[in-house]
């Protein structure tokens, strides 16, 4: 998608002050405040100046900075014509040009309020008219060199949800994805993605490219993010030959794929006081590596890719946190982590009674009674492993197994397509509540016991995965975790800000 970049002005209005002019020779002040549109809140530390025109003040320029509340004043102003504007890093990230104001400054106090353009004007310029809507919005955003920081002309952008199909009374779930290629100063700008709706976005570069970042946009929104790329490989997390030699032909091992590099990340996790977290396991997704903070809270990670990431803390008695981290290559990174929000636990009560509905329940058992070909392993049998682990529950399908050789991973029996006899193994895709997943197996056993599931489903074969279940790994099969209610989804969580 090629989306040209527009100037946008500034939303200028200017009203007339009521107090009235001294009869000293005090002079007058102009003063006001900064609002940005999008964003619904004042514009803190925004640079406002004003430039004399007129004869006796041309060429004359005064400067003042926003408060906390987006406010500003130029004081004892010698009377004439004014060019107004404002800078800020908000323009310059969204790539909004301002237009100069004219103010005429008289013997009376003015009022000049400036604001951005608000995100409607914003997705009609860059997307057109048709394209403001209450249900779509707009990503914008950078793609920058994470070494130095300089724009990356051509890097790409892709972002991935999914939606509910209904074809012939059947309902499905199919992945759909849109993508946009940086121009100019590396910029990307993706109109009509779906508003309040979980996407999953990465960037990427010739052979290099981010983690998995989750965010939303606002209905009728626009939501800015930088993506840094570059210090990120893709390696095989086993290395083991295990085929089984049928003929001549020799079949490589398909390896489950992580992200390694020379970054290192290091920080502290607190909780809602801002005491220190001990205990707690720190991860980046996709890349198998965790760590656990000691008893002040910190923590260190190294060998990790360079480039804009996912950080997920989980701690005994809170909600997981994520976070978004940018990491270099070139130097450590390091985040202070706020997991704030307590899980509520309650004295133990042991409750036998049949779950009424669960929409993830009633999807699995729609799912086991139209696809015979799959293993599915309902409340149960789950009730078998209860206070067991992920791993336990799947190595007792038949076709599964397990390598702990360079992270823990699952495998199952692959035959070849070509001559139909040809053997050996490969990794399954994982889908997490009826969406493709780029959790890693070793990250689902951090994230999940047994007993927190409501269903799995395996599908050994290729073959055998229903159409909702069916992607670009088509020589392996496929492993659906559905998981209980209340219990909150991994991921979604954006972060408070976006480092520049």
């Amino acid at each position: 998608m090629t989306v040209r970049l527009a100037t946008l002005f500034l939303v200028p209005a200017i009203v007339g002050a009521q107090q009235p002019a001294s009869a000293q020779t005090v002079r007058p002040t102009v003063s006001g405040v900064v609002f940005d549109s999008v964003a619904g809140r004042p514009l803190v530390r925004a640079s406002v100046q004003l430039t004399g025109m007129s004869d006796s003040i041309a060429g004359r320029s005064v400067s003042s900075v926003t408060d906390r509340d987006g406010l500003f004043s130029f004081p004892d102003l010698a009377p004439g014509r004014y060019v107004a504007g404002f800078f800020h890093e908000v323009l310059d990230s969204m790539g909004i040009e301002g237009v100069p104001v004219a103010v005429d400054v008289g013997e009376r106090d003015r009022s000049l309020d400036l604001a951005t353009p608000s995100a409607r004007t914003i997705i009609r310029t860059l997307c057109g008219p048709r394209a403001v809507g209450d249900s779509v919005g707009l990503l914008l955003g950078h793609i920058l060199a994470t070494s130095g920081g300089g724009p990356l002309p051509g890097a790409a952008v892709t972002a991935e949800w999914g939606e509910t199909l209904i074809q012939r009374g059947h309902v499905g779930l199919r992945n759909v994805s849109s993508s946009a290629t940086a121009i100019g100063p590396g910029w990307f700008a993706l109109c009509d993605v779906p508003a309040a709706v979980e996407l999953t976005i990465s960037a990427s570069h010739e052979a290099d490219t981010t983690g998995f970042v989750n965010l939303e946009v606002p209905n009728a929104g626009v939501r800015y993010a930088t993506f840094y790329v570059g210090g990120s490989r893709r390696v095989p997390s086993a290395q083991v030959d295990t085929i089984t030699a049928v003929d001549s032909t020799a079949v490589p091992l398909n390896v489950e794929m992580i992200w390694r590099g020379e970054a290192e990340l290091t920080g502290v996790v607190r909780d809602e006081n801002g005491g220190p977290v001990p205990g707690a396991r720190v991860f980046v997704r996709g890349t198998n590596l965790s760590a656990t903070t000691n008893d002040r809270g910190y923590f260190g990670l190294d060998s990790l890719p360079g480039g804009t990431h996912t950080a997920e803390v989980r701690a005994l008695g809170y909600l997981p946190t994520v976070t978004i981290v940018h990491l270099s290559p070139e130097r450590p990174v390091q985040a202070e982590i706020f997991i704030g929000d307590r899980a509520v636990t309650l004295e133990t009560v042991r409750v036998q009674a049949t779950l009424v509905f669960s929409r993830n329940l009633a999807r699995f058992q729609t799912n086991r009674d139209r696809n015979p070909s799959g293993v599915f392993v309902g409340p149960r049998e789950i009730e078998r492993f209860r206070g067991m682990r992920f791993s336990n529950l799947v190595q007792s399908v038949p076709g599964v197994r397990l390598s702990y050789q360079g992270g823990f991973t699952v495998l199952m029996d692959f035959t070849g397509t070509d001559d139909g006899q040809s053997r050996g193994l490969c990794v399954p895709q994982i889908y997490l509540d009826g969406q493709r997943s780029h959790y890693t197996a070793s990250e689902i056993e951090g994230l999940y016991r047994a007993d927190e599931l409501a269903g799995v489903e395996v599908y050994v074969r290729a073959s055998q995965r229903p159409p909702e279940f069916q992607d670009g790994n088509t020589h392996c099969g496929a492993i659906v975790v559905w998981t209980r209610p209340l219990l909150r989804r991994p991921g979604g969580v954006p972060p408070t800000s976006w480092p520049g």
